[in-house]
């Protein structure tokens, strides 16, 4: 299953959160299990690239329910896409495909033992 590019397990956001496993990957985004190297303990987050998500958790930090996760922290992450050249043996032509710069959203949430 593709996920959003660039993302994949042992990416840092925020200097402290670690991603390690994709636990959910739909068109709104991916959740993933992270380690909290400050605090020292797991956290879900969950990364969207289409924008919109940082805007969404800052009306649930206001909210305080037993069914809804408690957000840390909300950020963004430039996600750097590398130069490539792809070559085309059959007419040794050579095409160079530029660097790119995307960004993705972050939530931070409390990971729940149930």
């Amino acid at each position: 299953m593709a996920g959003i590019s660039g993302v994949s397990a042992g990416i840092v956001l925020a200097g402290r959160y670690t991603l390690s496993r994709r636990l959910w990957h739909r068109g709104i985004g991916e959740l993933w299990l992270a380690s909290d190297s400050v605090r020292r303990r797991r956290v879900w987050i969950q990364v969207s690239a289409t924008g919109g998500l940082e805007n969404a958790v800052s009306s649930l930090t206001r909210v305080q329910h037993p069914a809804i996760a408690v957000v840390r922290e909300a950020g963004q992450k430039r996600i750097a896409h590398e130069d490539r050249v792809i070559t085309d043996h059959a007419s040794q032509s050579h095409k160079l495909i530029h660097k790119s710069d995307s960004y993705i959203e972050f939530a931070v949430y409390d990971h729940w033992h149930c």
